[in-house]
């Protein structure tokens, strides 16, 4: 008789298993080990391995599920629906790699499609212009497969809807994993913008409520949610594999000749801003007479953002590196750079979330550069644990002060690396990450609702306790 596995069934609804994207990335740290028989993913993005075969049984979210209404259904064009074969997929898998130059063709497709969803977002339709719903097809599937738990990482209200739907035709338990606090943010300015809130508002609750299982992405998150919703969020920020990086972690914080800075992430709305501003200061510390230059490996391609940080010399853009090659690229660089804007926009998207790559800086002893406003989730950690060296002013001067200090200071940069580098291997480590993942599925949740009004949150400490 065969012994049944340890490990719970689990489909995970949107987000798949990627090297590309923060919870894409988290997903796949979480689940790595996990038994492969035992989870599914149903999916309207781009499906691709990451080449360790994390998942085998995917299904396209496709005409079926998308539904979309008058006139968008003409304009729309989706895959057909069903089960995908391991063998149909796209087994590429980059991580922090951009692509230097893009045809002029691939350039107006940018800009014609930005503009396209600008016009959605305006008009208030952006929400609704499709939306995702069972069918007979994908419920057939998810019975076969029989799952324990559906895991959701809800970032619009799609997702939100979409979840909920699942549930009601399944009645599988819900786990619902927060990345960023985008009920919050997701609703931008429109014309039914007051409308939208309330929905997303109300629909968001209504999820928390029925989720059995809950996870954040930060302890700040879990603080402040544990006050909005009187749940009890668990924290699960993205595992490192020691065995993976430990043999690249940096040991000598000497510079000899060019001061490199290494960003990997992001040109997007939260971070462009002070990212713009550091390609500026690193311009300016170079000119001055201390050779320093900024390399940006980064998914996404933004015309806008990059002929701006093109215009200065210290600055450089690099093609893709695959995943496994980021803890060798890392160690060959100076310092790493975190930014985040300081605008209304930039705070609220950060204010609880913890970067994907941080734990990967972390390990990799290469000193960390955090350029963020003071009152976001990150900075607070990195200010309590004084493992990274902060900026937290938009002074320019300050600023390259603060640049110039870390360029040339070597026993600050060995102190910060060496307590960043035990802190990773402390908090961090995915055996004993994914064995508490794994007691999370299997135990439904570590707290009861009733025991949500007992619970405080000890955030200098990073753990939750019983109040006394």
């Amino acid at each position: 008789m065969p012994v049944p596995s340890k490990f719970p069934k689990v489909l995970i609804l949107g987000e798949t298993f990627r090297n590309n994207g923060g919870g894409g990335i988290t997903l796949t740290n979480l689940f790595k080990n996990w038994d492969i028989n035992h989870l599914a993913v149903a999916t309207e993005k781009i499906i691709e391995t990451n080449g360790e075969n994390s998942c085998r049984k995917f299904y396209r979210l496709g005409h079926l599920e998308m539904q979309f209404p008058f006139p968008f259904n003409y304009i729309n064009k989706v895959d057909e629906s069903g089960e995908i074969e391991l063998t149909e997929l796209n087994t590429v898998s980059t991580q922090n790699g951009i692509v230097a130059k893009r045809s002029f063709k691939s350039k107006v497709k940018f800009e014609l499609e930005k503009a396209y969803y600008n016009v959605l977002i305006l008009a208030g339709i952006c929400n609704s212009n499709y939306m995702l719903k069972t069918s007979e097809k994908l419920i057939s599937w998810i019975k076969e497969f029989a799952p324990d738990v559906i895991y959701t990482q809800p970032f619009n209200y799609r997702d939100m809807v979409f979840a909920l739907d699942v549930y009601k035709v399944t009645g599988i338990p819900l786990a619902v994993h927060i990345m960023d606090d985008s009920v919050s943010f997701s609703n931008k300015p429109n014309l039914l913008y007051f409308f939208w809130k309330r929905k997303i508002q109300n629909t968001f609750k209504l999820l928390i409520e029925t989720a059995k299982i809950h996870l954040s992405i930060s302890d700040a998150m879990s603080a402040e949610y544990l006050r909005r919703y009187n749940k009890i969020f668990i924290p699960f920020r993205n595992p490192i594999d020691l065995d993976a990086w430990l043999p690249y972690t940096k040991t000598d914080w000497s510079i000899k000749g060019e001061v490199k800075i290494i960003y990997t992430g992001r040109l997007a709305e939260p971070n462009i801003n002070s990212l713009e501003l550091f390609c500026k200061a690193v311009e300016y510390v170079h000119n001055s007479g201390i050779p320093v230059k900024l390399h940006i490996f980064s998914i996404d391609y933004v015309p806008g953002a990059e002929t701006k940080m093109n215009k200065y010399r210290s600055v450089s853009f690099h093609k893709a590196v695959p995943f496994k090659e980021i803890p060798a690229l890392l160690t060959q660089y100076d310092i790493a750079l975190l930014p985040f804007d300081f605008n209304k926009k930039g705070r609220k998207y950060a204010k609880y979330s913890i970067s994907t790559k941080t734990s990967e800086y972390m390990i990799s002893g290469v000193p960390i550069f955090l350029y963020a406003p003071e009152d976001i989730a990150i900075t607070k950690y990195a200010s309590d644990h004084g493992c990274m060296f902060v900026n937290s002013t938009v002074n320019f001067g300050e600023l390259v002060k603060a640049l110039k200090l870390l360029a040339t200071d070597e026993t600050l940069r060995s102190r910060l690396a060496k307590k960043s580098i035990m802190i990773a291997k402390n908090d961090s480590d995915s055996s004993s990450v994914r064995k508490e993942f794994l007691d999370v599925f299997v135990t439904g949740s570590n707290y009861s609702k009733e025991e949500a009004t007992s619970i405080r949150f000890d955030v200098r400490n990073d753990k939750i306790v019983k109040a006394e």
